[in-house]
Order: structure tokens, then C-alpha cells, then sequence
């Protein structure tokens, strides 16, 4: 265990927040001694010592509505499956359910992103977020399924049309995207499509390919 003074912060909220009042002291005490987290330890003694204004801290007040509901056994070197134990364990965690969408989009697992659909009713009753939208996108255009079930949901028209302006473009430059890179990041550089199509690692491998051959 470190008792580094980011470590002993963050026991103290912990603490804090499950009313381990004696492990919340020795952390704060500890703190207290030093010169550059004295203050961070007076405000939270002045919580500590009226623990009805624990939820006065925005950061206090939020953590409980996070907090797994079940011990695991954390994984720092693949925190990916500690983000989808808490899902397991707390299907109401909307934090944690967007770290899970979003490390299947960054690592391309949109399989697993389309599947986790079926949840997006619980957070987005309306419509789900853009760029969930461009990740289902390029899975339908990926997979080639195009009856691909999104657990009731529509792809916005706009996003359609603007992902068909996309594929036009790079149809228009041969279907290179070396070459298409430049006009695809001045109108689409913020969205999925172009992350997925210049930063998968098989994109990458075949544009340095491209490269090799224009030397």
C-alpha cells in the first residue's frame, strides 16, 4: 500500500463517504502535517467533524450514486474488465456504462457497442449520443449487416447523409484514404468515422504500406 498523498486523499473520501470515521481521521492527520495538502486537510476535518455536511462536497455527494454495489477484486493492467464487472453488478450505472462504450469504440469492438444497445434505453431514453451513432454506422457498413438490431432505436438522418458524403469523398480519392486524409479531417476530423478509418491499427499499418511505396 502507498501512502503517497494522492493515495491518502482519496482514502480519505472513500472513507468519508462509507463513514470509516477513524480511517478518515488517520489520512486527514496525516495530511495535515504536511505544507502543500494542509488546507485539503482542514476543509476535510471541517467535514469529518460534521459529518451532516459531507453531502455539501460536490464530489462526495456524487460518488455514492457510482459506487459498484459489490466488492471485485480490481484489475489495474485491464481496467476495461473492471468496467464491465461494475455493469454486471450495477445496471444503473451510467458512468460506467459510458467507459464501457467508449473503450469499445476505441478499441473497435463495435460488435459489443451495438449489443450494449439493448441497455441505452436506461441512460438515453430519447436518442443516443453522435458519436454512438457513427460507431453503429461503421459496424453496419463494416459487417454488412444491414438489418442489424438497435434495440429500437434510429441512426439521426443527418448523420446517415453525412456518413454517405463521407464514403463519397473517399470514393472520389479511389477509396484511398492517404490521399482522402486532408478534405476528410477539414469536414469530418471530429467524428468516429475518421478516428476509425486513420487511427485502427490496421489502417495505420496499411498507410505506412502506402508510404513505403511512394519513396
Amino acid at each position: 500500500f502507498s501512502n503517497g498523498p494522492w493515495h491518502l486523499q482519496r482514502l480519505a473520501k472513500i472513507s468519508l463517504i462509507k463513514d470509516n470515521r477513524a480511517l478518515a481521521q488517520m489520512c486527514i492527520t496525516a495530511l495535515s502535517k504536511t505544507i502543500l495538502f494542509r488546507r485539503w486537510a482542514k476543509r476535510y476535518q471541517a467535514l469529518l467533524d460534521n459529518p451532516a455536511t459531507v453531502n455539501s462536497d460536490s464530489l462526495l455527494s456524487h460518488y455514492p450514486s457510482t459506487m459498484p454495489n459489490k466488492d471485485f477484486i480490481v484489475n489495474p493492467q485491464y481496467p476495461a474488465i473492471d468496467i464491465e464487472t461494475i455493469m454486471l453488478n450495477d445496471h444503473d450505472n451510467k458512468m460506467a456504462f459510458d467507459y464501457a462504450m467508449a473503450d469499445y469504440m476505441l478499441s473497435f469492438r463495435l460488435g459489443a457497442l451495438v449489443y450494449n444497445f439493448s441497455r441505452m434505453h436506461n441512460f438515453y431514453p430519447q436518442t443516443i449520443p453522435r458519436h454512438y451513432q457513427e460507431a453503429a454506422l461503421v459496424f453496419i457498413r463494416t459487417s454488412g449487416e444491414n438489418r442489424t438490431n438497435l434495440s429500437g432505436f434510429n441512426i439521426d438522418h443527418e448523420i446517415v447523409a453525412q456518413f454517405t458524403d463521407f464514403l463519397n469523398i473517399l470514393k472520389q480519392h479511389q477509396n484511398n484514404a492517404f490521399i482522402a486524409k486532408r478534405e476528410l479531417e477539414k469536414k469530418y476530423g471530429n467524428t468516429y468515422w475518421f478516428y476509425s478509418l486513420y487511427f485502427n491499427p490496421q489502417m495505420q499499418n496499411a498507410a505506412s504500406s502506402d508510404k513505403a511505396g511512394l519513396q
